[in-house]
């Protein structure tokens, strides 16, 4: 496992997901923001994994947003700033797919010019 893919603490996960480290505690109570705490106390250390973060905000993202009317403004705003969060998120984990996959190709293409066929001469999908 890679050690950019651990985040190791409230103020990491927070920068992560670009909020407060008090919102991502409350998140963690209330939503269950998948964090992991090694010493098995209730406010010890948190560890947690970038991809389960990301498939958390993924399972937890509104397809159709509700908008509240237009007597209520300022909770339309929320609602909307809010969403684009997380369609930046989302936007994000994409590109991170696409890096991934034209690292793959371009790897396995300069395998292949060298005579080797792959999988065969790769160990790890993502070995670049």
């Amino acid at each position: 496992m890679e050690r950019s893919e651990i985040l190791n603490s409230w103020k990491e996960v927070a920068a992560y997901l670009r909020r407060g480290v008090r919102t991502v505690q409350r998140w963690e109570h209330d939503l269950q923001l998948p964090v992991r705490r090694p010493r098995e106390k209730g406010h010890s250390a948190v560890l947690a994994l970038r991809s389960e973060i990301d498939q958390w905000l993924v399972a937890r993202t509104v397809k159709e947003p509700v908008l509240p009317t237009a007597a209520e403004p300022t909770v339309a705003l929320k609602v909307l700033r809010s969403r684009r969060q997380h369609l930046r998120v989302e936007l994000r984990l994409v590109e991170d797919e696409i890096r991934r996959v034209e690292r793959r190709t371009v790897q396995r293409r300069g395998l292949a010019k060298a005579g080797c066929h792959w999988p065969a001469c790769t160990d790890s999908e993502d070995a670049v």
